[in-house]
């Protein structure tokens, strides 16, 4: 695929990064060579000279993910056999994953705009003391673009604006971004970004037809410093993505055939998803704070909107409809001091589900249970010490509760709803070491309350 680039700065904007500088691994800035795990960082400059479109794009040439895609606009990424749950994903810190993600291959990867982020953290096989269960291949943590007002003196402004266009699928990709503030007070970014993604044209199968979609975007953040160290941000992303067609299922693939391997046509007359999300999230951060518990922290209150949607037409004309809204709300504390981190998070999902046949409700056509409820509470500590000059390693605990509940729940030949509720609790305790190459890691799973419906 050949890229045509067009760079319109309308001025210099300066983002310094510290590509030896990392937060994510431990939740704490340090040195990436001092950080004990595998750990991979991508710059805007980086995903902008790759020609990234799609945030799991980003990890193509990342040595250990692997990256399965089943349309243009869907994306998820194997973190060392890892993939969906299991592997975590953050916005500015703030969890993405929530209760609907499955084991397998996930396509909301893709729901966050790559051309909106400023720098991500890639850490591989974490564990799940700092971040959760859903650490375990891997840890992602993307930083928005921001209008960097502290390394500014006194009024300023600035912006870009960016477009792409892909000779193959005639594709075009485009950004305008702006800036403002007063240095060392505070400082605005604003961004929009839009997409309308063409149709695959392949050698051997011509131009594959519904396998291009839109997607529109945009961002704001807000930064204002109380102080040197003490900072508020309140920020805003939304992303809307439309027509994208699981395109192997449906009767635009007419399969083919290359030596001994083989391809069955598809049969759907159409199978498409939309996708829609945003997050919004107020956070209060002081990194120099005179305490005897701690020398920092950071607090953070968020919201998320998901809605996913899947309209599917079979070969004998019956339609299917799934939609999926998702809520989650978000609070979320760390603190520490020295090599200690230590925190608690709370998030509760919110989850209305439906389900239609030929327009016609159709309760156990749910993606998943109607009128549910998900909450977990976890708190962690993590303690990092070094003996001597060779001897590195980290401690932690993490304690999760979590409790679920659910109304509309239709199996196949059931003529009315069930309703049920569980709760489980977990005990995950690490120890890794560094330098020597020793580590170990295990997980309890305390007593279960039992899940029933009723």
């Amino acid at each position: 695929m050949k890229a045509i680039f067009f760079l319109l700065p309308l001025s210099v904007i300066a983002q310094e990064i510290l590509p030896d500088v990392v937060v994510t691994a431990n939740r704490n800035t340090e040195e990436a060579k001092e950080v004990p795990y595998t750990l991979e960082i991508l710059t805007a400059e980086d995903l902008l000279e790759n020609a990234t479109r799609t945030l799991p794009q980003a990890f193509l040439n990342t040595p250990s993910v692997l990256v399965q895609q089943t349309t243009t606009g869907h994306g998820s990424p194997y973190i060392r056999g890892f993939t969906g749950r299991q592997n975590l994903l953050l916005q500015d810190g703030v969890r993405l994953n929530n209760s609907t993600w499955r084991n397998g291959p996930v396509q909301y990867w893709n729901t966050l705009d790559a051309q909106a982020i400023d720098r991500l953290e890639l850490i591989k096989s974490q564990g799940s003391v700092l971040f959760g269960s859903d650490a375990i291949g891997g840890t992602v943590n993307t930083f928005s673009k921001s209008s960097n007002f502290r390394q500014e003196n006194g009024p300023f402004s600035g912006g870009a604006a960016y477009y792409r266009f892909d000779t193959n699928s005639e594709s075009h990709l485009g950004r305008i971004e702006q800036r403002f503030g007063v240095g060392e007070k505070w400082g605005i970014m604003l961004g929009y970004s839009a997409s309308d993604i063409g149709d695959i044209r392949d050698s051997g199968l011509g131009t594959m037809r519904g396998t291009g979609y839109s997607q529109l975007s945009h961002d704001l953040k807000f930064e204002y410093a109380f102080t040197p160290s003490h900072t508020l941000t309140l920020a805003h992303s939304h992303l809307d993505q439309d027509d994208i067609s699981r395109w192997h299922n449906t009767i635009h693939n007419r399969g083919w055939t290359q030596g001994s391997s083989f391809t069955t046509a598809g049969t759907d007359l159409a199978r498409d998803y939309d996708q829609e999300r945003s997050l919004t999230y107020l956070r209060f951060e002081d990194t120099n704070i005179s305490s005897s518990w701690a020398d920092r922290y950071q607090a953070t209150i968020s919201f998320q909107r998901t809605q996913d949607s899947e309209f599917r037409v079979r070969e004998s004309g019956r339609s299917d409809t799934r939609i999926l809204d998702i809520d989650t709300f978000g609070l979320s504390l760390e603190a520490g001091t020295g090599n200690t981190v230590w925190g608690a998070d709370y998030f509760l999902d919110q989850i209305d589900s439906q389900g239609f046949r030929n327009s016609v409700p159709r309760p156990s056509n749910r993606p998943i249970a109607d009128d549910s409820t998900y909450e977990s509470i976890a708190i962690f500590a993590n303690y990092t010490n070094t003996i001597g000059q060779r001897f590195t390693y980290d401690t932690g605990a993490r304690f999760t509760h979590i409790q679920a509940q659910w109304d509309g729940y239709r199996p196949d030949g059931a003529t009315i709803d069930q309703i049920g509720d569980g709760s489980w609790d977990n005990l995950s305790l690490s120890v890794d070491n560094m330098n020597l190459m020793i580590s170990g890691l295990f997980s309890v799973e305390l007593p279960k309350h039992s899940a029933h419906p009723t």
